[in-house]
C-alpha cells in the first residue's frame, strides 16, 4: 500500500469508525484492544527467556559444554541455534562428509545432546543452502523450494522428539541474506514458505514453524535492495503469506532508547514491534503470537571509533542489563501475544574483535567472563520455570586447561617441561588405527590428523578412552592424568585433572 493510499484509508476510518462504534456500544457489543488478543496458549511459553548461540562455530566441545552450562544456570530456556543446509546436505539427500569421512549431522548430534542434558529447548534455524541448492538465474535463493521443504522434514526427522521449533531463513528484507546483490523480494520469501509450509506440516504436524525475522530498518526499497521492515511485512501479506506460518519472528533492538519508548513508523527502538503486530492484526492474523528473535541493546564503550559506537548506538553495561530485564517484564505486562525472547546473544567464538561494535552484544566475553547482563537476566529469570530447576546429576564441569608450544621439527618434538605423566614421541601408525586404552592408566596411541607425517605421542590415558587416527579426536571420562597429543602439527599439553568428561578435537572443516 501506498503512503498515500494508506493516509485515504486513515482519514475514511477516523470519520466512519466512531459512528459505527457508537451504534456497536449501543447493541452492547465492546470491542478488545488488538493486543489484548491473546495468541495460541502453546505459543507463549512460560519461561520468555532465550538466548542466541552459535556453537556450531566451536572447534572445542568442552566450550559448547560451559556455554550451555551457562545459559541453564541463568535460567534461560530457550537457544536458538543455526543448522546450516550447507553444512549438513552436500547433496540432494546425501548427508555425510566425505571429506571428513562422517556423518555431516555429527556435531549438530553433540549440540543436540548437551542441549538435553542441560533441560534446553531449540529454535533451530534453517538457512544457507548448498550449492547444488542455490538458484542459477538469481530470482530467489533456491532453484526449488521443494528442497528447503525436504530438508526441513530431514531434520525434523534426525531430531524427531527433540526439535519442534524452526525458523525458515533469517532478514529476507536485505539483499545479503536473500540473493546477495540482487533487490528483495516479498512475493518471493511468500512463495518459497507456501511451498514448504504444507509439506512440512503434512509430514510433522507438530512442528512449529516461524516466519523469517526481518531487519529494522527506515529504508524504503535503495540502491542495495533492501527494504524496510514494515513494508516487506505488509508485502507479505500482499503475496499471501497468511497461513504458511504458525508464529511469527521480529527482531527487538532498543539502541539508544528505554524499552518503554513510544513507537512509530520512523522510530527504530524495542516497541517497533508493536507495528509488525498491527500490521498482522489488519490482516486477520490476530491469533498468533510473535516471538523475539534478536532482542538487544548495545554496550559498545566510548573508547570505539564513531563509526562503530553509533552504529548501533549505545548504552552503558549497567542500562544494557536493566534495560533487558525491563524490557521482557515490559512485553509480559502489555503484550499477551509476546513468546519467547533471544536475546542477541550469549557468546561468540572469537571471531568477533573487541574493536567492533558487534562484540558488546554479548551476554558472556569469550573467555567466559560474565557482561553485567548476564548477572540481571539470571536474577530476573528465576522467577520463572526452568533448566535451573531441574539440576543436571552429573560432576561440576571443569574445562581442561591447553597450552601450545611450536610445532614439530621432523619427527622430533619440541620440548616442554614434565608433565605428571611421562610422555614420548614414536613413529607414525597407518591411517586410520583405532587404538583403545580401556583400564585406568593404560598407554593409547594417537595418531591425530591422519597425515603419515604426522608425529604421533604416547601418553596415559583414563578409563574408556578411545584414540582414533584419522580424526584428530580424543575422548574419555574421568582422566586423572596429563595427555600430550598432536593438534595440526602442534603439540598440546592438556592437564585433564579428573574432570568428569573431556573431549579434544583436531582438524575440522572450516563453518
Amino acid at each position: 500500500m501506498t503512503s498515500r493510499a494508506f493516509r485515504q484509508r486513515f482519514l475514511m476510518v477516523g470519520l466512519v469508525a466512531p459512528l459505527l462504534l457508537t451504534v456497536l456500544s449501543l447493541a452492547g457489543w465492546r470491542a478488545a484492544p488488538a493486543s489484548a488478543r491473546p495468541a495460541a496458549a502453546q505459543d507463549i511459553p512460560d519461561n520468555p527467556y532465550g538466548v542466541n548461540v552459535f556453537l556450531h562455530k566451536e572447534v572445542e566441545e568442552w566450550k559448547i559444554e560451559q556455554t550451555l552450562r551457562m545459559i541453564a544456570e541463568a535460567n534461560i530456556t530457550w537457544i536458538k541455534q543455526e543448522f546450516s543446509w550447507q553444512e549438513i546436505e552436500f547433496k540432494k539427500g546425501y548427508f555425510f562428509d566425505d571429506k571428513w569421512n562422517k556423518s555431516s549431522w555429527e556435531k549438530f548430534d553433540r549440540i543436540v545432546d548437551l542441549a538435553d542434558k542441560y533441560k534446553l529447548k531449540i529454535i533451530a534455524r534453517v538457512s544457507h543452502p548448498p550449492a547444488w541448492a542455490a538458484s542459477t538465474d538469481g530470482t530467489g535463493p533456491l532453484n526449488n523450494n521443494k528442497d528447503m521443504a525436504d530438508f526441513t522434514n530431514a531434520l525434523l526427522d534426525h531430531y524427531k522428539g527433540r526439535i519442534q521449533y524452526v525458523q525458515m531463513w533469517n532478514e529476507p528484507n536485505l539483499s545479503a541474506e536473500w540473493v546477495p546483490g540482487k533487490p528483495v523480494n516479498p512475493a518471493g520469501y511468500a512463495a518459497m514458505m507456501k511451498t514448504v509450509y504444507p509439506l512440512v506440516k503434512a509430514a510433522h504436524p507438530d512442528a512449529v514453524l516461524l516466519s523469517a525475522p526481518l531487519a529494522i530498518s527506515l529504508e524504503g526499497v535503495n540502491l542495495r535492495g533492501n527494504m524496510n521492515d514494515l513494508d516487506y511485512w505488509t508485502g507479505l501479506y500482499a503475496a499471501g503469506i497468511k497461513g504458511n506460518f504458525d508464529i511469527a519472528s521480529a527482531n527487538a533492538y532498543g539502541l539508544d532508547q528505554p524499552p518503554d519508548a513510544e513507537p512509530g513508523p520512523k522510530a527504530l527502538n524495542f516497541r517497533r514491534v508493536e507495528l509488525l503486530r498491527d500490521i498482522m492484526v489488519q490482516n486477520g492474523d490476530g491469533d498468533k503470537s510473535i516471538w523475539l528473535n534478536e532482542y538487544a541493546w548495545n554496550a559498545s564503550p566510548e573508547t570505539l571509533s564513531e563509526e562503530e559506537k553509533n552504529y548501533w548506538r549505545h548504552v552503558t553495561p549497567e542500562q544494557q542489563a536493566s534495560w533487558t530485564v525491563q524490557g521482557v517484564e515490559y512485553a509480559r505486562a502489555n503484550w499477551p501475544w509476546a513468546g519467547v525472547m533471544s536475546i542477541w546473544y550469549f557468546r561468540q567464538v572469537g571471531d568477533v574483535p573487541s574493536d567492533k561494535a558487534e562484540y558488546y552484544f554479548r551476554m558472556v566475553d569469550p573467555d567466559f567472563t560474565p557482561a553485567p547482563i548476564y548477572d540481571a537476566v539470571k536474577n530476573d529469570a528465576m522467577k520463572y520455570p526452568g533448566p535451573a530447576s531441574q539440576p543436571v546429576s552429573t560432576p561440576e564441569f571443569v574445562p581442561p586447561t591447553a597450552t601450545s608450544v611450536p610445532p614439530f621439527q621432523g619427527d622430533t618434538p619440541t620440548p616442554v617441561a614434565p608433565t605428571e605423566t611421562a610422555v614420548e614421541a614414536t613413529p607414525t601408525a597407518a591411517e586410520g588405527t583405532t587404538v583403545t586404552a580401556t583400564p585406568a592408566g593404560a598407554t593409547a596411541t594417537v595418531t591425530p590428523g591422519g597425515a603419515s607425517a604426522t608425529p604421533m605421542v604416547t601418553g596415559t590415558a583414563g578409563p574408556s578412552a578411545t584414540a582414533t587416527a584419522g580424526t584428530g579426536t580424543v575422548a574419555g571420562e574421568s582422566g586423572g592424568n596429563t595427555l600430550l597429543f598432536v593438534l595440526g602439527g602442534v603439540l598440546v599439553v592438556a592437564g585433564l585433572g579428573g574432570v568428569g568428561y573431556w573431549f579434544m578435537r583436531g582438524r575440522q572443516p572450516a563453518s
